[in-house]
């Protein structure tokens, strides 16, 4: 992990944790995707990136719901399943049991020549039937290859390739009905959202993508943290403090008090750890104001930059979470802070 940032704050920070399948996408099938296998002519890391784009672009289409890479290594890691680098179809349905979903990808990319290779299949994960096979053949750029997977990923959810998103961007409603309360007291006004002592978050879970927000602190102590995250997931079970008692978050937390302090945070499998491990004590900066504050983060791929402001406070580099949803967290039941301004740019 790398960072250039060096300061923290000294608060407690987010919980978080893991949903395998959010409430909110009970129509949607459940699905993993396998990290494709490596047939020559690209590396290990491209590799990873076009996986996980492609689960990206599956949640896009909005006909699944989608394993993250961590839940799933972190659920075959706790099954003492050890995948190889062929495992069969066979190993694919195993996986998609462990997994508890009803369908499963897998397949290869590679170069030959001057020529993108990539055939994938969809399995069933019941029966051990193949549901579909694909495969494209591409010349140009390894960017291209981004469009390809848009057109199969078109093909396995049964849509129009141009109905399905790899980008889209603009105001996105405040409205709560667009969001889950996982804890403390939230409420809309005059198109605004107020949170107090609690978490709140996005219904919809990306890839990659920039959120800004305004963030307005109205009241409470000024030690009293708030945070804007990234990449957040819920999961049932963990330390029984959100919806029904029995969810936990994970995800990237960007945390800032009104006194004009802030750190990173990394929540996973219930544990919140400091992206910068020998930050003991919080960063000060003066481009975070007392009570209003323009937050913008921006989530490519493994970066993660953060800008207060307009000015870059801070930036790191990290694979943990692969997509999720925005979060906002408002620490103290004293604290009542607004929301608003929020805008979603999909990459």
């Amino acid at each position: 992990m790398k960072t250039n940032i060096a300061t923290v704050v000294r608060f407690v920070p987010f919980v978080f944790l893991i949903l395998t399948f959010d409430a909110s996408s009970q129509n949607r099938i459940q699905l993993a995707v396998m990290e494709f296998k490596n047939s020559g002519g690209i590396n290990k890391d491209e590799v990873a990136i076009l996986t996980n784009r492609f689960r990206g672009i599956l949640v896009n289409t909005e006909r699944f719901e989608v394993v993250e890479r961590e839940q799933m290594e972190n659920v075959l890691k706790e099954q003492n399943f050890s995948l190889s680098d062929n495992c069969s179809q066979e190993c694919a349905v195993q996986v998609g049991q462990l997994l508890g979903v009803k369908q499963m990808i897998g397949g290869t990319i590679g170069k030959l020549g001057q020529t993108w290779t990539i055939d994938l299949r969809m399995i069933d994960v019941g029966t051990g039937k193949i549901l579909q096979n694909m495969s494209r053949d591409y010349k140009g750029e390894i960017d291209g290859l981004l469009d390809v997977m848009k057109s199969i990923a078109a093909k396995f959810s049964g849509m129009d390739e141009k109905t399905v998103a790899t980008e889209k961007s603009g105001a996105v409603s405040l409205s709560l009905s667009q969001w889950e309360i996982l804890g403390g007291t939230w409420y809309e006004k005059d198109g605004a959202i107020f949170g107090s002592g609690g978490h709140l978050i996005y219904k919809e879970p990306m890839a990659d993508y920039v959120l800004e927000i305004t963030v307005e602190k109205l009241s409470g102590p000024a030690w009293a943290a708030m945070a804007v995250c990234t990449r957040s997931t819920v999961f049932l079970g963990g330390t029984k403090i959100f919806r029904n008692n029995t969810s936990d978050l994970q995800g990237y937390g960007f945390n800032f008090t009104s006194d004009g302090r802030y750190n990173l945070y990394s929540s996973v499998n219930g544990g919140v750890y400091l992206i910068n491990p020998s930050w003991k004590e919080c960063q000060k900066s003066d481009m975070l104001n007392s009570s209003i504050n323009s937050i913008r983060i921006e989530v490519i791929k493994d970066n993660v930059v953060i800008v207060a402001n307009g000015k870059q406070i801070a930036s790191f580099t990290d694979g943990t979470h692969g997509y999720g949803a925005p979060c906002l967290w408002v620490q103290e039941p004293s604290q009542i802070v607004r929301f608003s301004n929020f805008k979603i740019t999909i990459k």
